[in-house]
C-alpha cells in the first residue's frame, strides 16, 4: 500500500488465493484484513489450487458495490 499511494480506506475487497493456508479458520484473507487494519471490506480465500489466482483476479475485476 505504501508504494501504491493507497490507504486502507481505499481497499474494497480482500481476496487471498492459496492452496496451502496456514489455518482454515479464520481465513488467511481475514487475517490479512486484520493486520492491515481494514474495517469494512469483505475478505475471503479462494482455495482452487493452481487456478486460484486466475479465479481471484476474475472475481476482483467483476466485483462491484
Amino acid at each position: 500500500m505504501e508504494n501504491s499511494g493507497l490507504s486502507k480506506d481505499n481497499i474494497d475487497l480482500v481476496i487471498c488465493s492459496t492452496a496451502t493456508p496456514d489455518v482454515c479458520v479464520p481465513t488467511v484473507a481475514a487475517n490479512i484484513k486484520k493486520e492491515l487494519g481494514i474495517k469494512s471490506a469483505p475478505a475471503f480465500d479462494m482455495n482452487n489450487n493452481c487456478s486460484s489466482f486466475v479465479y481471484a483476479i476474475t472475481v476482483a475485476v467483476l466485483f462491484k458495490w
